[in-house]
């Protein structure tokens, strides 16, 4: 149960008055009950106390680590280099990888893949071909977001352009009953596309 804001404020006042610290007032906090624990904020970061308070502020938002700026293919990472000035002076900076997000085409798997990789190494394709060099960095390139171009699955996608996709088979759906089934006058469903949304209609209207 998540207490209101008014409740976790009175417990604050409480906290301060026995302790002379303030605890943590986050808007991104979020509480639980029953712990003998609470956090309290100092001058220079936040420290654990025990003290018996009813709730016990846990930060929701965690670091997310960062995607790593290699190329898929050669591995390749910035580098650490020196600015030097005209006096001689060396300040470190880093050289980094000129990274593309690139669809390249497999012909062995008929698809355009989506890969990160440096201009280097888009050059190093052209010569050694996508292939081998996947199977050089174990790359498994049927794992990786694709774009079909199969001749047969171009076909499919022109002779159903524009149609909504239904099941092949309603399943239980279907009225079982042929003479009620003959008798009924209701008409299936029918499904079509309208300013991008999918839009059912009956085949009478």
């Amino acid at each position: 149960m998540i207490p209101s804001r008014a409740e976790y404020l009175h417990q604050c006042e409480f906290a301060e008055n026995e302790t002379g610290r303030r605890p943590l007032d986050s808007p991104i906090a979020c509480f639980r009950r029953d712990s003998p624990i609470t956090l309290y904020w100092s001058g220079t970061g936040t420290v654990l106390i025990h003290f018996h308070v009813s709730f016990f502020p846990i930060l929701s938002h965690f670091s997310v680590p960062a995607a790593s700026k290699r190329c898929d293919l050669t591995f390749a990472k910035r580098n650490k280099a020196n600015n030097v000035t005209f006096s001689g002076k060396r300040n470190r900076k880093w050289q980094e990888v000129n990274l593309q997000s690139k669809k390249v085409y497999w012909p062995e798997g008929q698809r355009w893949v989506q890969l990160k990789v440096s201009t280097s190494a888009l050059k190093t394709i052209e010569k050694n071909g996508l292939d081998s060099m996947a199977r050089e960095a174990g790359l498994d390139l049927w794992k990786l977001p694709f774009t079909d171009v199969r001749p047969e699955r171009l076909a499919f996608k022109a002779e159903t352009k524009g149609t909504v996709p239904t099941p092949k088979n309603p399943g239980n759906k279907k009225m079982k009953n042929p003479e009620r089934l003959a008798a009924s006058k209701k008409s299936p469903n029918l499904f079509k596309y309208e300013m991008g949304r999918i839009v059912s209609y009956k085949a009478s209207d």
